[in-house]
């Protein structure tokens, strides 16, 4: 009783941010695991506090099963059906609790206490592979592929409970197609912002070349096709991967000031993204990022609770400067439009 309560307690205060199809999968390994630890329990007579321990974990994990399918039925099925969907699911519950209940104590089983360890293991290994079942339907359903689907859902779990990340109106980037997506910049996780708040494709980012070679986010960063760029002078290889990258149809996500610069200040502009964007041809989309905590700092940012809120803008119209593609002027005016159509979203 005490772990469904501490289960109930701690979805409660997740909220949205743990998805239900995720918590009721990573609750149904969970609890197959632990129903596994109380078999070892019973039948190695480890002891009576790894009893309580594995009866907690028990029900912690079976709150957030039931809470999570609750909350799953409830934004999957229409209101018109949700009364009778509800009734067949609570009658099948009590159907099976009576059914297991009978099996077990109406018929005078000799010596059934000591079958209770198999029963156990039956139970967690059922559990369990429901949960890893449906783990790999649902991984089998993105188009993102395994790992990059399960960094884009550890990314936005981290900002949802972290950050408290929200997006402000619709994610206007194409479905398909080229994209450029420039923002400002206010802190490190600004990338990892745009990454949680766009449902359908995820992009790419310039990104200074010592962080491509930090152990585990180096790897991050090459997986998901960040391009390194050298944080002196005209990086040609970089343009080029960047051309390469768009060509391909992908997103690239461009912070035209550079570096990380307090709110308000738009300046210096780089006239880089001018110059991708008319020789790409890509689709512009402004994006504005406001967070609560402006911080130049690489790790503290990832641990200070902050509200931040995303805006996608309608994509730049740069039809005015068409036919200019190799024109150095036009990509410091087309840097200075962008950069104006960010500002506007603020």
């Amino acid at each position: 009783g005490i772990g469904m309560l501490f289960g109930a307690m701690t979805l409660a205060f997740l909220g949205d941010t743990l998805r239900s199809e995720i918590a009721i999968s990573w609750s149904l390994v969970g609890a197959g695991l632990a129903s596994a630890w109380l078999a070892a329990v019973y039948a190695f007579t480890i002891g009576q506090a790894a009893g309580y321990a594995g009866l907690f974990t028990v029900g912690m994990f079976g709150s957030g099963i039931l809470v999570s399918a609750n909350a799953l039925l409830q934004k999957a099925v229409p209101d018109f059906f949700r009364g009778r969907v509800f009734g067949i699911k609570d009658l099948a519950s009590i159907g099976g609790l009576l059914l297991a209940t009978g099996c077990l104590a109406i018929p005078r089983w000799e010596g059934i206490d000591r079958q209770v360890p198999w029963m156990l293991v039956v139970v967690g290994l059922t559990l369990s592979a429901s949960g890893i079942v449906s783990m790999a339907a649902r991984q089998k359903r993105s188009p993102f592929g395994p790992a990059i689907t399960f960094w884009q859902h550890l990314t936005t779990f981290h900002n949802r409970l972290i950050a408290r990340v929200r997006r402000d109106g619709p994610c206007t980037v194409p479905a398909t197609g080229p994209v450029i997506l420039a923002a400002n910049h206010n802190c490190v996780l600004d990338p990892f912002l745009l990454i949680s708040t766009m449902p359908r494709r995820y992009p790419s980012f310039l990104i200074a070349r010592e962080y491509t070679r930090w152990p585990l986010f180096g790897r991050l960063t090459r997986m998901i096709g960040c391009i390194p760029v050298n944080r002196t002078g005209i990086d040609i290889a970089s343009i080029r991967a960047s051309l390469r990258h768009l060509a391909a149809g992908r997103i690239l996500g461009i912070f035209p000031q550079g570096r990380i610069r307090p709110s308000g200040d738009m300046h210096p502009i780089h006239e880089g993204i001018g110059m991708l964007a008319l020789r790409s041809e890509a689709t512009v989309i402004p994006t504005h990022i406001a967070t609560t905590r402006p911080n130049d700092k690489v790790v503290s940012p990832f641990f200070l609770p902050q509200r931040a809120v995303v805006r996608y803008g309608p994509p730049v119209d740069l039809s005015p400067w068409k036919g200019r593609e190799k024109d150095r002027s036009a990509y410091k005016e087309v840097a200075e439009h962008i950069m104006q159509q960010i500002v506007a979203l603020e």
